[in-house]
């Protein structure tokens, strides 16, 4: 059956741990933007980069020891839908900043970068089976509005180590249903 109604992702730790995987690396991103910005030092990057790096080490070792599960045939369904929630987050981004720029409101890019990404995440919850994603989701999308109402300092620490720190967070819950659901298999 070809219909996203039988798709259950939170079934499979392998791609669970996977989703960590990604989280880490995606977490790692907005630590770069907070570098870029020059919020922060090197050093200080490093030190914070120590979690992304050991949810990135953590998804892996879970990955290469939980069973991929080949009982989907929607494969190519997701994937589709993974492509176009993608594309969507892309181009909202991508419109918006531009829009942005022209009304000579830069400092309001950020803000608006994390409210997509934070909206990503619904289609994504939805797309998958995980209520994580939805929590995930709000979460970012709440600091993405309260950030938008301070000032420009505040706003770029809140919101890069903020999405980070709820990026980890929920790859360390990805991790632990995918260890969860590795171990329910096993007996």
């Amino acid at each position: 059956m070809n219909t996203l109604t039988h798709i259950d992702y939170a079934a499979n730790p392998h791609g669970l741990a996977v989703g960590g995987g990604i989280y880490a690396v995606v977490s790692a991103v907005w630590l770069g933007i907070a570098l870029a910005l020059d919020l922060v030092s090197g050093l200080v990057l490093a030190i914070t980069a120590v979690p992304a790096v050991a949810l990135l080490a953590s998804s892996i070792w879970v990955g290469l020891r939980t069973p991929v599960s080949h009982a989907y045939d929607q494969q190519a369904t997701i994937g589709k839908w993974f492509g176009l929630i993608f594309a969507g987050e892309g181009i909202l981004i991508g419109v918006g900043s531009g829009v942005l720029m022209a009304l000579d409101q830069p400092d309001l890019i950020l803000p608006w970068v994390a409210f997509i990404v934070g909206l990503h995440f619904f289609p994504l919850g939805y797309l998958l089976r995980l209520k994580l994603d939805y929590l995930l989701g709000a979460a970012i999308v709440l600091l993405s509005i309260v950030g938008s109402f301070t000032n420009l300092p505040t706003q770029q620490v809140m919101l890069t180590f903020g999405t980070a720190l709820l990026l980890w967070l929920a790859g360390v819950g990805r991790l632990t249903f995918a260890l969860n659901r590795a171990d329910a298999r096993l007996h």
